[in-house]
Order: structure tokens, then sequence, then C-alpha cells
């Protein structure tokens, strides 16, 4: 699993776990790991954009309750497309320009 700052964590992410590490040599030094739950990553800015209207809240919700694996089978049968109704409104999410599948899937190169 990539490790990413934690600016770029999605908002209401599952945490599991944290941990905070010290160095050693100066206890002013620390890092803190946040162990979240795999969930779908949105681009809210580019979602707002191309979908006036659709609040990416709710968006962020219907996709997390789908296991990983059906939305990477349902991108997989439709050409990295997923076509969905949120809000009253039509959808087309195109993977890694407004959905990613996780943070590995986003932040991995």
């Amino acid at each position: 699993m990539p490790f990413a700052p934690a600016e770029k964590k999605q908002p209401n992410a599952v945490l599991i776990g944290e941990t905070t590490y010290e160095n050693a040599d100066n206890e002013a030094e620390f890092i803190t790991l946040y162990i979240c739950k795999p969930a779908p990553q949105l681009d809210e800015a580019k979602i707002s954009a191309d979908f006036a209207g659709v609040q990416v809240d709710t968006l962020r919700a219907y996709l997390s309750s789908f296991p990983t694996a059906a939305l990477a089978e349902e991108l997989a049968k439709n050409s990295g497309k997923m076509a969905i109704n949120v809000d009253g409104k039509d959808v087309v999410l195109v993977h890694k320009k407004h959905m990613w599948l996780s943070a590995k899937d986003r932040f991995a190169n």
C-alpha cells in the first residue's frame, strides 16, 4: 500500500487505526501513520465541474457501499466508465479522471 500525505485522505475515510513514531534521536521529529479502509477516491473538483448539482458526499457514500472488486468489474466491462444516477442526475464517471478504486490506484506509480 502506498503512503500519502494525510491531506490526500478522502473525507469520511474509515479509520482502522493510527500510530505515531518518534525519532529516537530527536523527540521533536515524529510521523503519524493513519491506516484507513480501502475506498474509492474521488476528484471532487472535476466531479463538481462535470456534473453540476451532484452531491459528492452522496456519490462517495454510494460508491463506498460496493466492494472494490465489483467496481473494478463494472469499469472493466464498460471501457473504464461507470454510469449511475445520483441525486436525480445521470453521471458517467471515468476511471482515473473522476474516480480511482483506492488510494493505491490513485497514487501508486
